[in-house]
């Protein structure tokens, strides 16, 4: 999943992922081990930027800062935590985040959840953490 992710930054807006490169790692007389290799992101981690410093998140890139906010939502993270994103600041560049890890992409925005004995269905929106019930077309999904 996190290589399919990088592709499609990269294919898409160009940018906001760390470069992986999937091998085979071969072992005489064993199956052979897929792995996944990223390059290094320098930089703090955004939950530590918040921790310590936030006011650095007002010197983002605004461009590149609303291509990522339209790849997740077109991707729907599941993780998408402020400790998945780094603050990458390179010396000719404006600080741009980059996503580290998305393995937990493409998630249901939604769930639905019956309750036992009850006609009542619990929404539950993505990582929001809200939830809302409802009877409103609840025969189409008992």
């Amino acid at each position: 999943m996190s290589y399919l992710i990088e592709q499609l930054h990269q294919h898409i807006i160009g940018h906001g992922t760390c470069f992986s490169e999937l091998i085979k790692l071969e072992r005489p007389g064993k199956e052979a081990i897929p792995i996944l290799m990223s390059a290094e992101v320098p930089g703090p981690t955004v939950q530590d930027v918040l921790e310590t410093s936030p006011q650095r998140l007002t010197g983002l890139d605004p461009r590149s800062f609303t291509e990522l906010i339209w790849l997740a939502i077109l991707t729907n993270p599941e993780d998408g935590l402020p400790t998945n994103y780094v603050l990458h600041t390179s010396a000719e560049e404006t600080p741009t985040l980059v996503s580290v890890d998305h393995d937990h992409a493409l998630f249901p925005a939604f769930a639905l959840q019956p309750r036992e004995g009850s006609q009542e269905r619990t929404w539950i929106l993505g990582n929001t953490g809200c939830s809302f019930k409802s009877k409103l077309f609840s025969s189409v999904w008992t």
